[in-house]
C-alpha cells in the first residue's frame, strides 16, 4: 500500500468512495464517520454532519480536510454505517516536517 505524503503548514485532504454492487457511486444511509490516529498517540473521530472537517462532495463521495496536524505517521479509518450500506477503508498517511520553515 502506498503511503500519501503531506508537508507540515498543508491541508490534508482525504476522500473516502462508496460505490454498489454494479459500481455506480451510492449515499451512506446512515453515519459516516471517519478516525485519524498518529501511530503514536489517540485517536480522533470526525463525524459527517457534526464535524466541518468532514464534508459530502457529491453522491458516494466524502472528503476529510485539517490543518495543522503534527509531522509523523497516521492512519486514517472511513466507515460507513447503516441499513443498506456497510463500509470500512483504512489509509496511511505521513506528515513531513517543513524543514524550511523551521
Amino acid at each position: 500500500m502506498a503511503i500519501t505524503t503531506f508537508t507540515e503548514g498543508e491541508t490534508l485532504r482525504l476522500t473516502y468512495s462508496i460505490f454498489d454492487t454494479a459500481g455506480d457511486p451510492l449515499d451512506a444511509d446512515g453515519t459516516v464517520t471517519v478516525v485519524v490516529k498518529p501511530y503514536q498517540g489517540a485517536a480522533v473521530a470526525y463525524v459527517l454532519g457534526v464535524d466541518a472537517e468532514v464534508t459530502q462532495v457529491s453522491t458516494g463521495v466524502y472528503r476529510f480536510e485539517a490543518f495543522g496536524l503534527a509531522a509523523g505517521r497516521y492512519r486514517a479509518e472511513w466507515q460507513a454505517v447503516g441499513t443498506v450500506v456497510n463500509d470500512r477503508e483504512e489509509t496511511d498517511f505521513r506528515i513531513w516536517q517543513d524543514l524550511e520553515a523551521a
